[in-house]
């Protein structure tokens, strides 16, 4: 009877049990691990029960958190399994942990349900604003137009003031574009933007290119309201005269008004609204932008989706009493020490922690960081509750664990945090079950703990990280906008871990890259239809991202006409999916030029709560950065203090400079560089200590941009209908 109930409770695929576990029955034990990969987990928990547990490939990277009191075996592996959402399988004398194709299956099907319904209800939330909202009138745009003229006279770019530019976003919410943006947001199909890809924007058009997607057909009515509703805000923007505050030659966006400039009187051809995850896809950001019958930018506006964020705020905020007599959750151990060397460190970032605590953040493999938080504080919960716990954690909850961890809670308020920060639970019959809110997303961008820890050991060395080295690890580390934890950690174990602040596009490309292929491209080129599917990801990325790198140039400058400038910079070719209609041109060349010169690094600096890492120039860029700070009443921003660099003392060397063409049309290209600045055989000197031959190219260069701005006058640059171009520099 005792085989036949523990088989029967854990469902096995095959029922036998290895007889030594027969004539001992169904023991009891007693074991405590800490957040760990469940392959070292089951093995604890294994050795206690006096059976081999073992993982797959699917369970084996999994954080698991336990504590058993006096369990029953059969139960504890049972909760295990409850909590991983797995399945045990005999094998032998062992059982392995294993997630069948159902159970993924079920996982995806959550996890979607769930990001549809955070979309309806942000969907819900936006309607209801717009039914609050007077109908747009010549009346309603003259009264907007009065109260936002009536806050660009308060601006003060000094005072910094977040209220401000709220107020500003709110009142842009009621312009036709913002009203357009929101109508059309409720119209989109919650179920469609829930399946927005990572690192991509998904673009709809009214008119769209192979690249795009139609909007539904319900927007164009919608479309059309809102080209009547903006000639009548185009005509009480002139009525009223409003343009952006500008302060010392610089111009200062009113939310999503911009600069009021892009508000064109025009008839609406083609409006395009993007999509992208943000927050590791807690948030959509959607972007309209309505153009001309030119490919001129008439109007934009942004709105989100999914960002109820009111949760999190108010566990940063709650100063709530603990009950009497109830226990409270605290930051213990290791976990005390991290947060007080965080609250320590203060706008330079240098946490200051001891050693033996680096020591083990260094070693993951060993020590998980996800036991810091969560891990030690459910355990406190199961304490305090008398229950026993099985906890399923991944890296999207270690910052939010640190986040719930500045404030202490009673155990019934810490308890409500959970799911705020990431963390399903059941407490019940005894037991507390905890899981991730997105198991099956956290698995695909966690990351593993013995290449995070090769990361880690060597960001600790002295030396910075060389360019070969940032672009391995760039491999084989998940991407920072989808896991924070390789960057929070680095950041903590050393002062300064960012040698460069590159687009991990190009560094996981030149990781990439084999030796053949770096020799192709520097010997003459490579098309792009010779890449392997990894590394066209990495180019796709750099230019159809939220963040594209697409640059237009024309080959030939006499073809450079100004009307086809400003549809690449401000107007409708500035999307990629326009300029760009059919993906990656198959025969657009790829070519790497390896420049070794000798530059100059200045110091890091402080700039306002970030530390700017020092920059590196060459002689003619040094003479650029010398002359435009010499000249702050031709280059207005030059007068703020975040923009001028310590030019009298820097470290001297050679740099090694990768430099990518990926030329795809005559005019259009993705530029990217990398700079290796491990800095061996950099020298400190002062400029005059800097060699004759380098001094004599920076005279060279500062007299050549001291011609070319003979003739600009104060205010030329910067200035509100002013070209702010910069002149050619002379031959």
């Amino acid at each position: 009877m005792l085989w036949f109930g523990f088989a029967a409770s854990l469902a096995f695929d095959s029922c036998s049990i290895p007889g030594a576990y027969v004539r001992q029955g169904d023991a009891k034990i007693s074991v405590t691990v800490p957040a760990m990969v469940a392959s070292r987990a089951l093995k604890q928990v294994g050795q206690a029960a006096h059976l081999e547990l073992t993982t797959t490939p699917q369970t084996e990277n999994d954080i698991l958190v336990i504590r058993f009191t006096d369990v029953p075996v059969s139960e504890a592996m049972k909760r295990i399994a409850e909590a991983d959402n797995g399945t045990w399988k005999q094998e032998g004398n062992s059982f392995r942990l294993i997630r069948t194709s159902a159970q993924a299956r079920a996982e995806e099907d959550k996890e979607f349900k769930m990001a549809v319904e955070r979309i309806e209800k942000s969907i819900r939330k936006k309607a209801d604003a717009l039914k609050t909202m007077s109908q747009w009138s010549q009346e309603q745009a003259d009264q907007l137009a009065k109260r936002v003229e009536s806050i660009v006279k308060s601006f003060n770019p000094a005072a910094r003031d977040g209220n401000w530019y709220k107020l500003a976003n709110g009142l842009s919410e009621q312009a036709p574009v913002g009203r357009v943006v929101t109508q059309i947001a409720t119209l989109m199909d919650p179920k469609e933007l829930a399946t927005l890809p990572p690192h991509y924007k998904i673009v709809w058009s009214t008119r769209p290119t192979a690249t795009q997607r139609p909007l539904p057909s319900g927007v164009l009515p919608v479309i059309e309201q809102f080209a009547q509703d903006q000639a009548l805000w185009g005509e009480a923007i002139e009525k009223h005269h409003l343009t952006a505050p500008t302060v010392g030659g610089v111009t200062y966006w009113v939310g999503g008004f911009g600069d009021f400039r892009d508000t064109a009187v025009g008839k609406v051809s083609t409006v395009l609204l993007t999509g992208q995850l943000y927050a590791n896809g807690a948030v959509i950001n959607l972007n309209l932008t309505a153009y001309d019958e030119k490919g001129k930018k008439i109007a934009g506006a942004e709105a989100q989706l999914g960002n109820d964020f009111d949760a999190v705020e108010e566990i940063m905020n709650d100063k709530a009493p603990a009950p009497a007599g109830e226990e409270t959750i605290v930051v213990n151990g290791d976990a005390k020490v991290l947060v007080e060397a965080m609250r320590r460190a203060g706008p330079s970032g240098k946490s200051q922690l001891p050693e033996q605590l680096v020591q083990k953040l260094v070693h993951p493999e060993e020590f998980d960081p996800l036991s810091l938080f969560l891990s030690d504080q459910l355990q406190q919960v199961a304490k305090i509750k008398s229950v026993n716990l099985v906890a399923h954690l991944n890296d999207d909850m270690f910052l939010a664990g640190v986040v719930g961890s500045f404030k202490a809670a009673p155990v019934s308020k810490y308890l409500g945090r959970l799911k705020d920060l990431g963390c399903e639970y059941e407490l019940n019959d005894g037991w507390l079950i905890a899981q991730p809110q997105h198991p099956n997303q956290g698995r695909l961008t966690q990351a593993d703990r013995g290449e995070l820890g090769k990361y880690l050991r060597r960001v600790i060395l002295p030396r910075a990280l060389s360019i070969d080295e940032q672009a391995t690890f760039a491999v084989s580390l998940p991407d920072e906008e989808t896991n924070a934890v390789p960057k929070m950690l680095s950041s903590l174990v050393k002062e300064d871990t960012s040698d460069s602040y590159y687009d991990r596009n190009v560094l996981r490309f030149y990781g990439l890259l084999t030796p053949d292929q770096k020799s192709k491209m520097q010997a003459g080129g490579m098309p792009c239809n010779s890449l392997t599917e990894e590394q066209m990801e990495c180019v796709n990325r750099m230019v159809y991202s939220g963040n594209s790198f697409l640059q237009f140039a024309p080959s030939v400058r006499g073809t450079m006409i100004q009307e086809e400038m400003d549809l690449h910079n401000n107007g409708i070719l500035r999307e990629a999916t326009e300029s760009l209609p059919n993906g990656i041109p198959p025969q657009g060349l790829i070519k790497l030029r390896i420049d070794n010169s000798y530059v100059v690094i200045t110091g890091d600096k402080q700039n306002g709560s970030y530390r700017q890492t020092g920059r590196a120039f060459d002689a003619s860029s040094l003479a650029w950065q010398k002359y435009s700070q010499d000249h702050p009443d031709l280059f207005p921003w030059m007068s703020e203090e975040s923009q001028r660099l310590d030019l009298s003392r820097f470290k001297y060397g050679k740099r090694m400079q990768l430099n990518f063409s990926f030329q795809f049309t005559d005019s259009l290209s993705v530029n990217q560089s990398l700079e290796d600045k491990s800095m061996g055989d950099f020298i400190d000197v002062a400029f005059d200590g800097l060699p004759d031959e380098f001094k004599k190219q920076f005279q060279t260069a500062y007299e050549n941009d001291a011609k070319a701005y003979a003739n600009v006058k104060p205010g030329d640059l910067g200035a509100p209908n002013r070209n702010t171009n910069p002149p050619p520099s002379p031959n």
